[in-house]
This record gives structure tokens, C-alpha cells and sequence, in this order.
């Protein structure tokens, strides 16, 4: 099974995403900012990231 971690800050947008994911039969990892993601990634290996750009402490770009 694919798990797809979704990194947003903005919780609307990241639970309405973790839904439709979810919907469509994948596992999903929720992080609420840039740092809290990099963390998931090195615990969890997710097959796929899907991540915010703009977000507080730190971006998607870093």
C-alpha cells in the first residue's frame, strides 16, 4: 500500500487532502510544518510527499 505524507500548516487544507487521499485508498501521514515533516520522512519513509511551500519555521523548499 502507498503512503503519501502531506506536510501543510494550514489544517483545513491538509485534513480536506488527507481525505481525499484516503478516499482513494491510501495510507497518509499528517505534519502541520516543515520540520515536523522532515521528522515523518526519517521515521516513516513515505512512498510520496506532497508539501506546502510557505510555511513558518521551516519552508518546503528547505
Amino acid at each position: 500500500m502507498i503512503t503519501v505524507l502531506c506536510i501543510d500548516d494550514e489544517t483545513d487544507i491538509r485534513k480536506l487532502l488527507v481525505e481525499e487521499l484516503e478516499d482513494a485508498g491510501l495510507n497518509t501521514l499528517e505534519a502541520a510544518n516543515g520540520a515536523e515533516g522532515l521528522e515523518t520522512i526519517l521515521n516513516a519513509w513515505p512512498d510520496i510527499v506532497i508539501c506546502d511551500v510557505s510555511m513558518p519555521m521551516m519552508n518546503g523548499h528547505e
